[in-house]
C-alpha cells in the first residue's frame, strides 16, 4: 500500500472530495487514523536510533615487544581499557594497532596523525597542550615511586644516605629522552644519560653510574631480567614524586575523551579499578616493602596545574601520611 505518509496523503485527498460517498468517507477516515497511528509508532521506534550516539571505534597501540616490563604494562592496559569502555555508556569496538616500542614523542605524533585513537603516556605540561588528556592516573601514580637499581656491592654506600643531598651527589642514570631525566636534572641530581635501558644496566654493572631509579612496578621485573649483571634493588630508600600516566586522545576526539572519563569515574566509584590495579601490581608493591623505607620526596615541576593531586583516591600511598602532593 505504500508508506504511512503516502497513505495519509491519499486518504486526506479523498476525504476532501465532495463526491465521496458516506461509506467511502468512513473507510478513508479509518484508513487515515490507522496510517497516522502507524506513523507515530514507527517515528517513536526510529527516534532512539536517530538520537543514539554512534559506536566508538577505538584503535590502540599494541606493542609487539617481548620485554617483560612492557608486556606486563600492556596486559594491564588491555584489561583496563575494555573495562573502562564497558562502563562508559557507549557501544564500542576495539582494534589493536601493532607497533614496535616507540618514544613518547612518537606516540604523541601517532595520535595526532590518527594512526590510533588512544594511548597511555607519561604526562607533562607540553603533552597536555598538544593532546587531550583524561586526567586520571592509570597506574595510580606509582610510576613516581622510585626504587634504585644498584651494583650488588654498593648497599653499604646507600644505607648511609639519610637525605636527598648525598643521593644527588651520586651518579644517577636515565634515558636521554625519558621524563625522569628532565625531572632529575631540574632537581639538581648528578645525571648520566644513555640511549636505552640495556645500556644503562651495562653502565651500572661497570660502575659508570651509581644507581638507576626505576618504578616499583619495574624494578623487580628488571632485576629478574638482569640479575647476571650483578645488580640488585637497593633496600632502604625510595625517591617519590607525583607522576601520572593518562589516557590521551587527539584534541578533536572529545567523544572518546568523554567516554573514557565517564568509564574511569564509574569503575573508580565501584571499586573495580582498585581491584584490577591490585591484581596486577600487589606482588611488586609488597616486595618493595615501602613502609620500611626512608621516603625522599621530590616536587615535579613538569606537571600541569590541572593535575588532580587533591583527589587522594586516585593516587597510590602505602603510608598513613605523606607530604602534601605525594599521595
Amino acid at each position: 500500500m505504500g508508506s504511512p505518509l503516502s497513505v495519509i496523503w491519499l486518504a486526506s485527498t479523498m476525504l476532501r472530495s465532495k463526491h465521496l460517498p458516506a461509506n467511502g468517507r468512513r473507510c478513508f477516515a479509518a484508513l487515515l487514523c490507522a496510517a497516522a497511528l502507524l506513523l507515530g509508532v514507527s517515528s517513536a521506534s526510529a527516534a532512539p536510533a536517530a538520537n543514539a550516539e554512534a559506536t566508538l571505534h577505538v584503535r590502540y597501540p599494541y606493542n609487539l615487544s617481548t620485554d617483560a616490563v612492557y608486556a606486563r604494562r600492556l596486559e594491564y592496559i588491555k584489561a583496563l581499557l575494555p573495562l573502562v569502555l564497558d562502563h562508559s555508556g557507549r557501544t564500542y569496538t576495539l582494534e589493536p594497532v601493532p607497533i614496535q616500542t616507540v618514544t613518547g614523542t612518537r606516540n604523541s605524533r601517532n595520535l595526532l596523525s590518527g594512526y590510533y585513537d588512544v594511548s597511555w603516556l607519561n604526562t607533562n605540561i607540553t603533552r597536555e597542550q598538544e593532546l587531550l588528556p583524561i586526567r586520571i592516573p592509570l597506574f595510580k601514580g606509582i610510576i613516581g615511586w622510585r626504587l634504585l637499581l644498584i651494583h650488588n656491592q654498593d648497599q653499604p654506600r646507600f644505607s648511609a644516605v639519610k637525605a636527598l643531598a648525598p643521593l644527588k651527589a651520586l651518579r644517577a642514570g636515565a634515558g636521554h629522552d625519558w621524563p625522569d631525566a628532565e625531572l632529575l636534572a631540574s632537581q639538581g641530581f648528578t645525571l648520566q644519560t644513555s640511549a636505552n635501558r640495556d645500556s644503562l644496566i651495562n653502565m651500572l654493572a661497570a660502575k659508570r653510574i651509581d644507581y638507576f631509579p626505576r618504578s616499583v612496578i619495574e624494578a623487580y621485573e628488571e632485576l629478574d631480567m638482569y640479575r647476571k649483571k650483578h645488580i640488585e634493588v637497593e633496600q632502604s630508600l625510595a625517591v617519590v614524586y607525583p607522576s601520572a600516566y593518562y589516557f590521551f586522545v587527539a584534541p578533536d576526539n572529545q567523544a572518546l575523551a568523554d567516554a573514557l572519563t565517564a568509564g574511569l569515574e564509574a569503575i573508580i566509584a565501584s571499586g573495580d579499578f582498585e581491584q584490577l590495579f591490585k591484581r596486577f601490581y600487589h606482588d611488586s608493591i609488597a616486595r618493595a616493602n615501602l613502609s620500611k623505607r626512608l621516603i625522599l620526596p621530590l616536587d615535579n615541576p613538569l606537571l600541569s596545574r590541572e593535575t588532580p593531586l587533591e583527589r587522594t583516591e586516585l593516587w597510590f600511598s602505602p603510608l598513613p601520611a605523606m607530604p602534601s602532593g605525594l599521595h
